[in-house]
């Protein structure tokens, strides 16, 4: 038998919304995803309550300059900052914010990643590195390792600072792309080039979806892709803590 290939299954963007609570919850609960990057200027108490039930699953901070409830400057903040008009000092502030409210809830963080991957922007990159790097973080870096061609991918690959320290795969297989087909193609790629470990970003959510809603569509068909799939993706993966896969101590 083929051995399986090593996977932190990541899934983005808890907080949101109830839904995409929900369908986290559900996977995490079910042993189908293994981290879950947190928006903690969405994230209620509640729910902040019903995510450390889960002890088993690795969390992280979603950071976020581009949406939020309680801050309308971050749009402007975001398109400021990326073309060097203000310094990094508010920057800086969000993500202190943003990581201490998390540390306050009682979330043990062991990794950074960005909302839209806004750290693609050079200026916002290196204060995520240098803050990963004082707080021992692993930093996700949108530099995508797959067979697919598409504007997206080009686009990130080559903005990205450098390659992840554990290869990246998903961002071309996000909503109505992860199908069985592109999942197929995408292990043959790896197993191709002996790539044995991987970090895939997910993005489920658990209905919520209104008339016209192309992204929240996108989100239940991953949430019903990774539940339906369970055993196909078991077969070909092996689901692990991002602690298991990366050689830092946390």
């Amino acid at each position: 038998m083929t051995e399986r290939i090593k996977v932190f299954l990541n899934a983005d963007d808890y907080g949101l919304n109830p839904y995409v609570n929900e369908g986290i919850l559900d996977l995490s609960s079910l042993g189908l995803i293994s981290g879950v990057s947190i928006m903690a200027n969405y994230l209620d108490d509640e729910s902040a309550k019903d995510l450390l039930k889960i002890d088993s699953i690795d969390k992280g901070l979603h950071f976020s300059l581009t949406t939020s409830h309680e801050d309308s400057s971050y749009p402007s903040l975001l398109f400021k900052y990326g073309l060097g008009i203000i310094d990094g000092n508010d920057l800086r502030t969000k993500l202190y914010h943003q990581f201490h409210r998390l540390i306050e809830l009682g979330v043990e963080l062991s990794f950074l990643d960005a909302h839209q991957n806004i750290q693609l922007l050079r200026k916002i990159f290196n204060p995520l590195e240098d803050f990963a790097k004082k707080h021992n973080l692993f930093l996700r870096v949108p530099y995508e390792i797959s067979p697919f061609k598409n504007t997206k991918k080009l686009i990130y690959n080559s903005l990205a600072k450098r390659p992840n320290e554990l290869p990246l795969i998903g961002l071309s297989m996000m909503g109505e792309r992860l199908n069985p087909t592109n999942l197929k193609l995408q292990i043959k790629y790896l197993r191709e080039r002996k790539i044995n470990k991987v970090l895939w970003m997910v993005h489920p959510a658990k209905g919520g979806v209104q008339n016209g809603d192309s992204i929240g569509r996108g989100r239940l068909k991953e949430y019903k892709f990774i539940d339906n799939e369970r055993n196909f993706i078991s077969d070909h993966f092996e689901i692990l803590s991002l602690k298991e896969l990366v050689n830092f101590n946390l």
